[in-house]
């Protein structure tokens, strides 16, 4: 009879070992399957901080280019940079730093806002930053050149944009965001800019 318990109670034994081993590899088997799956929705959602042209001589972010409009003088140029500028700018005087058309020199400290996107990477309503830059324009006789720079977030004291490319910032993916959301905002000024420099404005017609 001893003999015999003994043995139900090692078959008891061995069958609660054995449940504890089937419940020790289902909570592993769950655990790698979380990693797992948090690893590939970090990948997921991750995003890369985007490379920005630089200024050769400071390694600074700037946007610079020169082009020619073969037989268009400095003063017709400045003229069409002016009037983008002023369908582009709300209160253009307090905007204006110089404004030489003799000399073929404009420049404008420009804003704009910065806006959060949420954990979906989706562009949200709130503001998060205010950015600022120079833009200075140079024009000659059939060429003009510009150059967007000293880009920085409105603060009590400068803060440029190029403390957002750190990539061990652990607001990494909030940066990345910013600075794409920038790149876009100012391919998209200079695209509009080029556009209106390089075509001849419409001859008005006289109507009288």
């Amino acid at each position: 009879m001893l003999e015999h318990n003994l043995r139900i109670r090692g078959s008891e034994s061995k069958t609660d070992n054995s449940k504890q081993i089937d419940l020790m590899k289902h909570i592993l088997i769950m655990l790698l399957v979380a990693v797992s799956t948090t690893g590939v929705a970090q990948k997921k959602n991750s995003v890369e901080i985007p490379q920005l042209p630089k200024n050769a001589e400071t390694g600074l972010i700037a946007y610079s280019a020169r082009h020619a409009v073969d037989g268009v003088s400095s003063g017709d140029l400045y003229d069409r940079a002016f009037k983008w500028a002023g369908d582009n700018y709300k209160n253009l005087g307090e905007k204006l730093r110089v404004q030489n058309r003799e000399e073929g020199r404009l420049e404008i400290f420009g804003r704009f806002p910065v806006f959060a996107h949420d954990k979906k990477g989706e562009l949200t309503n709130s503001k998060i930053a205010l950015v600022q830059y120079t833009f200075g324009i140079d024009f000659k006789d059939g060429k003009y050149r510009y150059s967007l720079s000293k880009i920085n977030q409105k603060a009590s004291s400068y803060q440029p944009i190029e403390q957002w490319e750190d990539p061990n910032d652990p607001n990494r993916s909030n940066n990345a965001y910013k600075l794409i959301d920038i790149d876009l905002h100012i391919q998209a000024l200079l695209e509009g800019f080029n556009k209106a420099v390089q075509t001849a404005p419409k001859d008005k017609k006289d109507d009288w």
